[in-house]
């Protein structure tokens, strides 16, 4: 998506992506927060400010975990980075070479979005929070740089992950960005608009 749409996210999206930077006091971030309050959008300036700073984000979708018995952020963004890798430029033998490259320079930092969506199938559900739990922690020893949209779920509070919860858009931010796309507008009337129409939800 164009990230200039991206209203009201860019603050916290700069701070992640600086906090990842430092190898020692990295943890995994999860970005916390109901439908529609813009996890999806933090991910996404996220990967822009990440990718400016030579970093390689990697984004993977945790729908695509259904059916393992096992969760694994590391391995889901190896295989990404190798679906995605250009062709012409890296020989399919020489993926693994480049990731372990990556790896060592400290350069890929995993997006993952819709923790709610992953490990559905079927006879998951018991050990589910416990191989959630588990591939957090794993990628926290391994400090490796993750990033996780989900909606509320009380497992995730005991993991060793930072938890960022999204509040709605402000209704300032909401203002802020009709009254740019309509200078000329009378500001009681954009504030109606805002407020009638529920512009935050």
């Amino acid at each position: 998506p164009d990230t200039a749409e991206i209203v009201g996210r860019d603050e916290i999206a700069q701070v992640i992506a600086e906090r990842l930077r430092d190898r020692s006091t990295r943890r995994p971030y999860l970005l916390v927060g109901g439908v529609g309050v813009g996890k999806t959008a933090v991910l996404v300036r996220l990967t822009e400010l990440l990718a400016e700073h030579n970093a390689v984000p990697v984004p993977i979708r945790l729908r695509d975990a259904n059916g393992a018995t096992d969760l694994n952020f590391e391995r889901m963004a190896k295989q990404r980075f190798t679906e995605e890798a250009p062709r012409g430029i890296l020989a399919r033998g020489k993926t693994e070479r480049v990731w372990q490259q990556l790896l060592a320079d400290d350069k890929p930092v995993v997006i993952a979005d819709g923790l709610e969506e992953a490990l559905l199938g079927d006879g998951l559900e018991q050990n589910r929070d416990n191989i959630i739990r588990r591939a957090i922690e794993r990628a926290y020893e391994e400090r490796l740089p993750l990033v996780i949209a989900s909606r509320p779920h009380s497992p995730l509070e005991s993991t060793p992950a930072a938890i960022v919860e999204l509040e709605p858009l402000s209704e300032e931010a909401a203002l802020r960005y009709v009254q740019a796309r309509l200078p000329a507008t009378d500001e009681r009337r954009v504030d109606w608009i805002v407020e009638t129409a529920e512009v935050t939800e």
